[in-house]
């Protein structure tokens, strides 16, 4: 929120690009964990926008998949995306959507009992796929010297 005044949209155009990035806390059941990223976007003409970002969350014990009895260390969640955004000028509004896809990879070090008692930890993954998409009604641009 702090950094909200840069945050307008800048006029898109051939070989423009942004190279964002974002720190904060992800929250989801009853714990809470920092989380960091970074994207990277060009715009591919005045109203096309290619973006791909990845991001990852630190959480500790805890992983996607149900708990149960075994003990869980070092998990890591990475999210990467690719999305696509088209926009249409309509006077002062620019309604948008955006099409993308994404990977939710949750790495992790799962405990296992061997045949002698001794305890050793055993790299997981697990992976999940998705299409994302959405629209936005409009938003306002400025164009020639215009404010909005």
């Amino acid at each position: 929120m702090l950094a909200a005044g840069p945050l307008f949209a800048e006029e898109g155009g051939n070989g423009t690009g942004e190279f964002p990035n974002f720190t904060g806390m992800a929250f989801g059941g009853a714990d809470a964990h920092r989380t960091v990223g970074g994207s990277a976007g060009i715009w591919l003409s005045r109203y096309t926008m290619a973006l791909l970002e990845a991001s990852v969350i630190p959480m500790g014990s805890a992983t996607l998949l149900p708990r149960g009895p075994v003990k869980i260390r070092g998990s890591d969640l990475f999210n990467f995306n690719f999305v696509l955004q088209a926009r249409v000028g309509v006077e002062r509004w620019e309604p948008y959507g955006v099409l993308g896809t994404a990977v939710l990879m949750n790495s992790y070090r799962a405990e296992i009992t061997g045949a002698s008692a001794a305890v050793a930890y055993q790299g997981n993954r697990h992976s999940e796929f998705g299409l994302e998409g959405g629209r936005v009604c409009g938003t306002a641009s400025r164009r020639g010297g215009e404010s909005v």
